[in-house]
Parts: C-alpha cells; sequence; structure tokens
C-alpha cells in the first residue's frame, strides 16, 4: 500500500501537535515523504548537534494494512514525536566514550520536558 499526500499532511499535522506538546520547537524539522528502509512506516534522523532532524513518512507499507488510515498515520506521526523527544539519551547512550555525566543530562532534559508539558496539566 502507498501513503498519499492526504496521508502525509495528517501525519505531519500530528508530528507539529506532539512536538509543540513537548516543546521540542529547539529543533529545525524537514518533513520528507519518500521510501523507507523495507518493514519501516516512517523515521526520524537527527543530528543532536546542529538540532537538525528530517521526519519521513514511508511511501510504501507492505506489512501494515490495520494502521493504513487516518488514527494510523497520527500512531506513526506521535512514535516519531517521541523519537525526537527522546534523540539526546539514545544519541548519548549509542556513543562509544559516553559519561555518566552525559546520560544523566539527556535523562532530565527528557525528564524536565515532561514535567513542564505533562505534570502541570494534572492538577
Amino acid at each position: 500500500m502507498r501513503t498519499t499526500n492526504k496521508h502525509f499532511k495528517t501525519f505531519c499535522k500530528e508530528c507539529e501537535k506532539w512536538i509543540d506538546i513537548f516543546g521540542l520547537r529547539d529543533w529545525e524539522i524537514i518533513y520528507t515523504h519518500e521510501k523507507e528502509v523495507p518493514d519501516a512506516r516512517a523515521s526520524c534522523y537527527r543530528d543532536l548537534t546542529g538540532r537538525i532532524a528530517t521526519i519521513n513518512l514511508g511511501t510504501d507499507w507492505s506489512n501494515s494494512p490495520n494502521a493504513f488510515n487516518d488514527e494510523g498515520m497520527r500512531k506513526v506521526a506521535f512514535h516519531e514525536a517521541c523519537e525526537l523527544l527522546i534523540a539526546p539519551l539514545y544519541i548519548n547512550a549509542c556513543a562509544r566514550h559516553v559519561t555518566e555525566e552525559e546520560i544523566k543530562e539527556a535523562s532530565h532534559t527528557i525528564i524536565r520536558i515532561l514535567e513542564n508539558v505533562l505534570w502541570k496539566n494534572t492538577e
């Protein structure tokens, strides 16, 4: 199954919603609608130093018929926004020489975002 321009617009709109909710406006974000690696619906490529991310919606969804609707597009968009949210932690954890302090910093970046965005809304 091939994703359409309508799917892409839904995907981008939902990504933007969660990027705003998570407060990730310190990233330059580029959206693309291109063929993905096999079995991937979407992807998020991150450059932590430059704070640039490319979020792509795959054009071919060979194994995802149940997700091929607006709700599925929104869920995939949420997933990619979460990938951007945890980017500092993921990139630092994958680094060959990472210090405990760098992991703590990345962890607390995510925790502060969740505190500022979700905690204040639970009262």
